[in-house]
């Protein structure tokens, strides 16, 4: 007499269907891993590229208190900044006095200036979204 199996035993392996679902969920979350990746790449460069701006913007400040400090108060004027190869460097200049209350105010023609009010921005040449902005007052040394 031969033995019957009541139970049949299982077969070992996946089929075909649970490899081709189990690459696709690998594709997708290689998917979303590598556009994180990409879009950590590009704030980086972004950051980067702030960063230089404002490096840049804090010299152009340097340059000036050099200015001032040297006696060239007067040659402090609108547009007048250094060249750099990466960035457009711009001077926004506004002259103060001091009124009959003692407050610094908008200097008006023929009035005496006592100090220059000077918005430096720094924009970057190929990516203009990114700038760094410095403000600064300084007077005749």
């Amino acid at each position: 007499m031969k033995k019957q199996r009541l139970f049949k035993s299982p077969e070992n392996g996946f089929t075909l269907v649970e490899v081709l679902i189990g690459l696709v969920l690998l594709a997708v979350i290689g998917l979303v891993f590598a556009s994180a990746l990409q879009f950590t790449g590009r704030d980086y460069e972004t950051a980067r590229i702030l960063n230089r701006a404002s490096r840049v913007a804090t010299s152009e400040v340097e340059i000036l208190k050099d200015m001032a400090a040297r006696g060239d108060f007067e040659s402090i004027n609108n547009g007048a900044a250094s060249t750099h190869p990466e960035y457009d460097i711009t001077w926004e200049v506004t002259d103060l006095t001091i009124n009959s209350a003692g407050q610094v105010a908008n200097a008006k023609p023929g009035e005496t200036v006592y100090l220059k009010e000077v918005t430096i921005t720094v924009t970057h040449k190929k990516r203009a979204d990114i700038s760094a902005v410095r403000s600064i007052r300084v007077g005749p040394r």
